[in-house]
């Protein structure tokens, strides 16, 4: 998961057009967000696609190569599950909010299907939970500005899943050796974020532990050839063939690029990810190589 930085204030033009104004005031009249479509209009999934780099926006998976986005609604638009309400009660669901741009991200169809996120929305408080939508305008159209997440109508809800778009994510994981996400410092959000999305489900614990893996494997390489017997790395040598691996973990902190989140972990956290995988007598050195790089780069 990666921070995403999008103006909540300028939407893509099909969700600002008088039709969609007329749908959504139709949807909150009948109380049913299945009515939309304007959401899933070529403009606004390609907008998505942009902000997203073609990534979901909980488990940064590369979504086109093998199957088609969700525009996911991080408020369900069409109820919400019972096991995040309080015991005996229902929600429609924020049908309002089924063609708002603030709440909307592209996710993969595995986070996105029922039994992972599908209708999940848990909040700290429960009964603190939006039932209705904003009042009406004087001119009968519905409020749009207070349909933003960021509007005194929404904003006393504290949700536990992470919206990539309003929390930076990185301070709330931890990232094992084996792949696996954890939280930090107790983080609920994290702790809640990774149960709805299944985000240690091992097809995705596998490819970021691959990424670790890889880059360890490198290193080692590296010290034997630096250690050989017949025609060893010079110390210079073996620096450059560190300075190239190194090169590589920042590489993969571009928007574009898969699973960057353990490309950050990497360099916040090299010695338990990386340097546990490398001989103990070699870790002084390569750190003091590894922390050089990072400060100049």
């Amino acid at each position: 998961m990666r921070h995403i930085t999008k103006d909540i204030t300028s939407p893509p033009t099909a969700l600002t057009s008088n039709n969609c104004k007329r749908q959504l005031k139709n949807i909150v009249t009948t109380r049913k967000g299945k009515k939309a479509t304007y959401y899933h209009k070529k403009t606004v999934v390609d907008a998505l696609n942009i902000l997203y780099k073609n990534k979901c926006g909980y488990c940064e998976s590369r979504i086109n190569v093998v199957a088609s986005e969700n525009v996911e609604h991080y408020r369900p638009k069409a109820g919400v599950d019972q096991i995040d309400l309080i015991a005996g009660t229902t929600h429609v669901g924020y049908y309002w909010l089924a063609n708002e741009w603030s709440n909307l991200l592209i996710a993969c169809p595995k986070c996105n299907q029922q039994g992972n996120k599908g209708n999940r929305f848990p909040l700290s408080a429960p009964n603190s939970r939006v039932v209705n939508p904003p009042a009406f305008l004087a001119n009968g159209d519905v409020d749009l500005i207070a349909n933003r997440y960021t509007s005194p109508h929404i904003a006393g809800e504290v949700p536990l899943l992470i919206n990539p778009e309003h929390k930076d994510p990185i301070p709330e994981f931890l990232l094992k050796r084996n792949g696996d996400l954890a939280q930090k410092n107790n983080s609920v959000f994290a702790e809640k974020t990774i149960e709805v999305c299944d985000l240690n489900r091992q097809p995705l614990s596998t490819a970021r532990q691959k990424i670790i893996d890889d880059i360890t494997n490198r290193i080692n390489r590296q010290i034997k050839e630096w250690k050989a017997d017949v025609d060893p790395l010079t110390d210079a040598q073996f620096k450059r063939q560190l300075e190239i691996i190194f090169s590589d973990i920042i590489l993969r902190l571009k928007d574009d690029r898969q699973y960057t989140f353990v490309a950050k972990m990497i360099i916040k956290d090299f010695e338990t990810l990386v340097l546990s995988g490398v001989e103990n007598k070699f870790h002084t050195t390569i750190e003091k190589y590894f922390n050089d790089f990072i400060n100049t780069n």
